[in-house]
């Protein structure tokens, strides 16, 4: 491909690599969901769709834009997927710290900042993203809680100590 050919490529999908790059940068590095992505990523499939019906042309550049839309929630969506998996499984690392520090010290701790440098080096992240990526924990009713926000807003899984109970808010 001449540089003249590709230069055309690109300024034909322009715009849809943008809403690729935004997507991408909203969803994946800062929330590390698809919060936005699932609801937009369909209609912009529409739509590439319907003008490709529209215009009728045979175009590799329509069958690209089409495609983009599909794989950018493919990448987002195996993104939150994997976020999800890491931060259950940090979070099971602290609760196995927590129930090592309640056999030590005959309770669980106030903070999880008290498990270190005793049973943790550091309190590991939920998720790998810029918002929404800590863990969360508190007591209340006696009742020790670990909860951390998988799918912003409302996706939120969470663990009870003392019932040794996993849940999901909202």
């Amino acid at each position: 491909m001449t540089s003249e050919i590709k230069s055309s490529v690109l300024r034909q999908i322009r715009w849809s690599i943008l809403g690729a790059v935004v997507l991408v940068g909203i969803d994946g590095v800062v929330s590390g969901s698809f919060m936005i992505s699932i609801l937009v990523c369909p209609i912009w499939f529409l739509v590439a769709l319907i003008k490709e019906a529209i215009f009728r042309k045979k175009s590799r550049i329509l069958a690209v834009k089409i495609a983009i839309p599909i794989l950018t929630f493919v990448a987002l969506y195996g993104n939150a997927s994997m976020q999800s998996a890491v931060a259950r499984e940090n979070a099971k690392i602290i609760i196995e710290a927590c129930n090592n520090y309640l056999k030590v010290t005959g309770g669980y701790p106030k903070a999880l900042e008290d498990l270190i440098p005793y049973q943790l080096d550091s309190v590991p992240r939920a998720k790998y993203a810029l918002t929404l990526s800590e863990f969360m924990y508190w007591e209340r009713d006696g009742r020790h809680w670990l909860m951390w926000v998988d799918i912003p807003p409302f996706g939120r899984p969470y663990y009870i100590f003392e019932e040794a109970k996993w849940g999901y808010l909202d």
